[in-house]
Parts: C-alpha cells; structure tokens; sequence
C-alpha cells in the first residue's frame, strides 16, 4: 500500500486526539468506538500497516464531519504548504539561473566572456555539491542537515504567519493546521528522520535543477540573440593542446553522436580563442570566438541539468522507498491496534452517555459488534515496569499494573526494583535488552522536578536500552495516597513533558497516571 508523508502526520495527529480523551469515561467510547472500525476493516486489513491506515481513514471521515470550524487536518495543511514550497523553489531557482547567467554574459565587446570561469562557476560549483551530498550523508549522523532544518523552519514557522498577513484565501483552511505539522517535524525529527531528510532533499534538488536548467536557456537564448563571444586565458597553462585535451575528456559523454565542430573547440579554434592581454581582441577570429557555444551549452545540460534531474527523481524514490519501510511498532500504535482488537467490556448507561457527546458520530460506522476474534494482526507487546521499593508498595505497584492492563491495554510481565542510580542499576537494565521487551515503564512521582541527574539517568537508560525498545515514564500523585491520579492540569506534569522533549529522543516519552 502506498504511504504518503502527509497520512503518517494525520495518523500522529489523531492517536494525539485520542490521548487526551483519557479519562474513565473517555476509555471506554474510545475502545467501543475503534472496536466498530475493526469491525468494518478486518476483512480486508491483515497487517500492521493496512490495519492503522484502515483506522485513519475512517478516523478522518469523523474528525471532518464532527469538526464545526472548516478546517484542514495537519497533514493535508502540510501537503499543501509543502507542495507550495516546491513551486515556490522551482520559480525561484528558474529565475535565480536566468539572472545570473544573464548577469556573467553581458558582453559589451571589449573582452570575451572566459570559458573557464563560467564552466567552474555554474558547472564545476554544481559537480561540486552533487559530489559532496553523499559523502557528508554517509560520514554524518542521519539527520536533517541544517539547510533542511532552515528551510522547513521557514516554511512551516514564519511563510505561514507572512501569508496570514498578506491574508491569502486560498491558504487560509491550512494556517490553522499547520502548527502541528511544524510541531511534528521538529519532535519527530528522530523517530522519522529517513522521511524528512528526504521530504526536504527534494525542494532543494527541485531548485537546484531549475537554476542549472535556468543558467542553460539563457545562454541558449543569449547565443540566440545576440553577438557573443567567448575565450579562454591562463596564466599556468600555456599551451593550447593542454586545453584540447582536457575540452576532449569533458566533451566524451557527447561526442560520439555529434560532430566534432560542434561537440568542442578544434584545436586551431582554442588556440585562435587565446586571449593575450598585450595582442588585444584584433588578432582573435570571430569563428574561434564562438565555437565554444555548442560544448558551453552541452556541459550545462550534461554535467548539470540532467545529473540534478535524476538526483531529483532518486529523492522522491527514496522518500516513498523510506515511507514503505516504516513498521509502524511504537506502543502507541500497538496499544491502537490492541483497542481495536479488544473485546468491549459493558459500560453503564451514564458513561455511555458522557461519551456520547465527544464520538457522538461513531454509530454511523456500523452496527457489528461481534466479538469473534481473528488472529492478532501485532506482535505481542512485551512490557516491563520498574519502580523504586523505597516510594511505591506492593499495593500501589498492583494498582499500577491493573491501570496499564484496563486503561493502556498493556499486560506487565515483569517487574524490577531500582534505586535511580545508573551504575547500580545497570545490571537490571542490561537484561531487558536479552529477553526483547519493547516497553519499558517507569513510575515516578510528579511532585519530584525532573533535574539533570534524573534526565541524564533517564537518557542512559535509554541508551543502555535495545534500539526499538521505547521508554515510558509514567507519573503518579503522591506514592502514600490511595489515589494515584494526576490532573491534567497540574503544573508538575507539564514540567516534566517540557524537560522530556527537550531530551530529542522519540523512544522516551511521558505520561501521566488517569484516575
């Protein structure tokens, strides 16, 4: 099935939605609810992947038609910025080649435009940056490099507070969505680095194709339309054979399907393009003069033009090839497919009806609520839950492990006691990696601030962790009260989201402990 950058967003997007409906009423229409879809799909969703996008389809027919604003989802305020800033790059670059070129070539006849200098300026320069991408991809840690990082800021930060201004209709459904989509890149940067990289590769090569295919049609059209004459001179190279053959070498990719006239400069016609400062310009032949045109033009479209084109088109194939390698294992996504899989527990009328008025549209999606299972579609999530003995008793640890069970669909197979001191628990951290658990939960109290030392021991923990293993910190009130429960306002929890996302790590995330 083909993904598009745009649905990962809106899938993010609305699992997010879903995250803060999180309160007791809240749970139960959410599983009642994704459990109609499940229904609806199942028949023709038997992966991961077909599964989650089977729900975002479903999932944005509700969104549209509960939404009272007309309003775009992130995704397609994404797509639509995005594509603006591939014409805008496109025009840009076009017209950035078209002036330039027009600037080099002004000739008022009393010196000949240098061959050697246009060549190294808008071909070599270009050669240069073609060659240089993959070696600094390869020694460079995968990441948006910083024009990427410049250019999506741009776009999605301040183009659409400059078109809000200039108070543009056409885009006026999409600055209102596009926050999230900003916010998406900025966090996601490393969990879907492959994708962006490639999402922002792909404007900078349209525009780099644009501007060498802009520097070719106006040196075509100068040739055209005016007098022009070209030569060469060096103060190092002094015999004109020398600059035969390096014409020759660079003129092979060509030169075996047109004639030699016009593949590159005769020997007779380099040395009669000489321009020596003492002879003046009278001693220069006119036909000399302008036989370089054919071999300028054919470097342009050979070594510039065409090589920035298929670099183009590689981008887009390896974005869609990056975007079809995407498994989709967060626990985020397998606790969705977990909801949609489990079977609807009775919820009393009153709950019902609460939850009535936030997925009030559900019912239209079908009335078969049968609870016949099929083969789980997803791996089960392997959790384990580490805790300090000297905070949380044996009744509170209970209490937790039933909360993950009822509220995140989550069975805890083991439990480990740690002390927060990362030497002293590294044994215990080590293990987790050996028997492949893919989540890790960590119950800490919300009142305690997240300082540097717990960061850090957080950060090496992660570290020390599997790659595809993901860290949880779920956060309780005080360990010595019955209720566990943190409100969603409270101003600890949203310290420590702060501190977490300033950490960049996708694999760890926080949450808090719903009564």
């Amino acid at each position: 099935m083909k993904i598009r950058l745009k649905d990962v967003i809106d899938l993010e997007y609305l699992i997010h939605v879903d995250e803060e409906h999180d309160s007791k009423e809240d749970i139960p229409a959410l599983a009642e609810r994704d459990r109609k879809i499940y229904n609806q799909c199942k028949s023709h969703a038997h992966s991961r992947k077909e599964l989650l996008f089977a729900w975002l389809s479903f999932r944005k027919k509700l969104f549209l038609k509960n939404t009272t604003k007309n309003v775009d989802l992130p995704g397609e305020g994404f797509s639509r910025l995005y594509n603006f800033m591939v014409y805008a790059m496109a025009i840009f670059g076009s017209l950035s080649g078209i002036i330039a070129a027009y600037s080099f070539l002004s000739y008022h006849g009393a010196r000949p435009i240098n061959v050697a200098l246009f060549m190294v300026l808008f071909v070599g320069f270009q050669m240069a940056l073609m060659i240089a991408f993959p070696l600094l991809r390869v020694l460079q840690k995968p990441r948006l490099s910083i024009i990427h990082t410049m250019l999506s800021g741009f776009c999605f930060a301040v183009l659409p507070k400059i078109l809000n201004k200039m108070r543009l209709t056409p885009l006026k459904n999409t600055l209102g969505s596009v926050e999230y989509a900003y916010a998406f890149i900025r966090r996601k940067n490393r969990q879907y680095n492959g994708v962006l990289f490639w999402s922002f590769f792909i404007p900078t090569s349209v525009f780099g194709f644009c501007f060498s295919a802009g520097v070719l049609g106006a040196t075509f059209f100068k040739v055209l339309v005016s007098d022009l004459a070209f030569g060469w001179q060096s103060t190092l190279v002094s015999a004109s054979k020398t600059v035969y053959d390096m014409v020759s070498v660079i003129a092979i990719p060509w030169s075996w399907f047109m004639p030699q006239e016009f593949s590159h400069p005769t020997l007779a016609q380099i040395e009669g393009s000489r321009i020596i400062l003492k002879d003046g310009l009278q001693v220069l032949s006119t036909q000399d003069l302008i036989s370089w045109w054919p071999f300028i033009c054919m470097g342009l479209l050979v070594y510039a033009v065409l090589p920035r084109l298929l670099i183009t088109f590689a981008g887009i194939l390896m974005e869609r090839r990056v975007l079809g390698k995407i498994d989709f294992k967060h626990p985020r996504f397998n606790q969705l497919i977990v909801r949609m899989q489990s079977p609807v527990l009775n919820i009393d009328e009153e709950k019902a009806g609460q939850a009535k008025a936030i997925h009030r549209s559900s019912d239209n999606l079908g009335e078969d609520l049968s609870l016949k299972e099929q083969e789980v579609t997803t791996e089960h999530s392997k959790t384990a839950l580490f805790f300090s003995k000297r905070v949380y008793n044996d009744a509170a640890v209970q209490t937790t492990v039933q909360y993950l069970k009822n509220q995140m669909f989550l069975d805890v197979e083991q439990l480990h006691s740690i002390d927060f001191e990362f030497e002293g628990d590294k044994k215990t951290i080590t293990k987790i990696s050996r028997n492949r658990i893919n989540q890790v939960i960590i119950l800490y109290e919300v009142w305690q601030p997240p300082i540097r030392g717990i960061l850090n021991y957080l950060a090496s923990f992660k570290k020390e962790m599997h790659e595809k293993t993901n860290l949880l910190i779920l956060l309780t009130g005080d360990a010595g009260l019955e209720d566990l429960s943190v409100n969603r306002d409270d101003i600890n929890f949203e310290i420590w989201e702060k501190a977490v996302l300033k950490l960049g790590d996708p694999g760890i995330n926080v949450k808090r402990m719903v009564g």
